[in-house]
């Protein structure tokens, strides 16, 4: 990055910085992007609906949000494109976890009018809903080739004793510096040394890395493999109280994980876990895109991620909006009566 293109958050840790423009190195060969006031990926959000126009909200993190490809080749653009009567808002937040997502719905979200919310939340977020705080690299000031590694506090929720969710960090406490060597070893970031072996095999040894996943039957998704997961239990719980407070349709379409979508790892507990969230006679709906994903040839499947970046590449967005277009169409038709914005 030439500058800084997000920065701390109270409320919810982090977000982008209101208004800016920049251009972001990648490996695709770089990207533009560009926030509106209220610190998101898109244009402009108005409390009113366009004349004409249903809306959706979509939440999410970092794919959501189209980390390395361009505005107009996100999953959520592609589907308003799709939808010619609907448009889309994008508060998708890079690195977050599905509290954070939850809470923007709270402080931005619920001020507006909408008709169905869309939570997109990538499988691997239930790790990062039971982190207080995460390792961030940041960009220096006036040094654009340096980094800067930052503790960065986030809120998370907590499960007490009756099953009621509890509120922590909020006020967020502002980012630290780290300090020590980057050895991804401490607990407190929710990672461990075997997922700082995998972060070096991705930047360094890619192709390596996806054969050794073959190999070991590498399992990506372990909170998932059992419904009495005290992090699936917590996730459970977000989406659910997060569903309960939307007067609308409620759609959740899980992302799934590349080793799921290449066939490194199975995702049938995943699956099974989010089935357990479908509740079509409250107006909450679960779909799973991966079937549809999943399909094709290894080399077609391989196409749907970057080399080393693991995010959606173009033809991973497209697919991802191709699977779920049609039932987001159908869950909005459901909308009977829509959401008010509340000042």
């Amino acid at each position: 990055m030439a500058r800084r293109t997000h920065v701390f958050d109270p409320d919810l840790g982090i977000r982008m910085l209101p208004n800016v423009r920049a251009r972001v190195r990648h490996e695709s060969g770089g990207f533009l992007i560009a926030a509106n006031s209220d610190g998101f990926r898109d244009k402009e959000f108005q409390v009113r609906r366009s004349p004409g126009k249903r809306r959706i909200l979509l939440y999410g993190d970092s794919f959501t949000y189209g980390d390395g490809v361009a505005r107009t080749d996100r999953f959520g653009d592609l589907l308003q494109a799709a939808l010619p009567d609907v448009e889309i808002y994008n508060l998708g937040i890079v690195g977050s976890g599905t509290d954070q997502q939850f809470l923007a719905h709270r402080l931005v979200g619920a001020r507006l009018e909408y008709d169905m919310v869309l939570i997109a939340p990538w499988v691997e977020n239930i790790k990062r809903n039971v982190q207080h705080y995460r390792l961030w690299k940041e960009t220096s000031p006036g040094y654009p080739d340096e980094l800067e590694l930052l503790w960065l506090a986030k809120p998370y929720f907590e499960l007490d004793p009756s099953g009621r969710l509890s509120l922590h960090n909020q006020p967020v406490p502002p980012p630290t510096p780290y300090a020590g060597a980057h050895d991804f070893a401490a607990d407190e970031t929710g990672v461990g040394r075997l997922d700082g072996l995998r972060w070096r095999l991705r930047e360094r040894h890619p192709r390596l890395k996806d054969l050794l996943q073959r190999v070991i039957r590498y399992q990506p998704a372990g909170p998932y493999q059992r419904p009495d997961d005290p992090a699936w239990l917590l996730m459970k719980a977000i989406l659910t109280q997060w569903s309960d407070e939307v007067d609308t349709p409620v759609l959740i379409c899980p992302i799934p994980m590349y080793q799921h979508i290449e066939g490194a790892a199975s995702a049938k507990a995943v699956g099974e876990r989010f089935a357990e969230l479908h509740r079509p006679e409250s107006g909450v709906h679960v779909f799973d895109a991966l079937p549809a994903m999943a399909q094709g040839s290894r080399r077609e499947r391989r196409s749907l991620r970057f080399a080393t970046d693991i995010h959606f590449s173009p033809a991973g967005h497209r697919a991802f909006a191709d699977a779920i277009v049609r039932e987001v169409a159908r869950v909005l038709d459901e909308a009977a009566v829509p959401h008010a914005g509340v000042k």
